[in-house]
């Protein structure tokens, strides 16, 4: 599970679960704490097990607020941004249909304030970008926990399928690659 402490909330992108909500990741949400809330979007994992709906409830039970194509305003310090989660994105159907990344998403995207996407799987940054959302938090590829060393070069499995993968990229950029 990958959770990253930005701004006084926390976020949690990674698969917490395999075949079911596992119990121990269930028990550590509960230990989080941020004055804001505790936010997560499902991934492939809770798809594969067709456990999204059990994962939302378990972990609401636990205090992390699931948003499953929903937005949360967290209000900071006169500040405010809008946050918005997903569930697990694909490109193509299991049939091999292609289908658009964040599909009906339009009417959760703020104009007046900053918003933030909980994507776990990091394909869905360009289409975010064009939508105006300007940060997208994901996860999905492990944050490099497996690298190969060859001849002196690093190179990471998860960067092979993801190009997005352990970056900080703006969509200009993202466009030139």
């Amino acid at each position: 599970m990958m959770l990253a402490r930005t701004w006084p909330w926390l976020r949690a992108t990674s698969s917490l679960a395999c075949t079911i909500p596992s119990p121990i990741c269930i028990e550590e949400v509960r230990h989080l704490r941020a004055p804001l809330g505790v936010y997560g979007c499902n991934g492939n994992h809770e798809i594969y097990a067709r456990a999204e709906d059990l994962a939302e409830k378990l972990y609401q039970q636990a205090g992390m607020k699931l948003l499953r194509r929903e937005n949360a305003v967290i209000a900071y310090k006169g500040a405010q941004l809008n946050l918005i989660g997903v569930d697990y994105q694909r490109e193509r159907m299991p049939s091999g249909r292609k289908m658009q990344m964040l599909d009906n998403l339009e009417p959760l995207v703020r104009r007046d304030i900053p918003n933030v996407l909980l994507s776990h799987n990091p394909n869905s940054f360009n289409r975010a970008a064009e939508l105006g959302i300007e940060l997208t938090l994901s996860g999905h590829t492990h944050g490099g926990q497996v690298k190969v060393e060859i001849l002196d070069v690093s190179n990471q499995p998860g960067a092979i399928h993801h190009r997005l993968h352990c970056r900080v990229i703006s969509p200009s950029a993202a466009d030139a690659k």
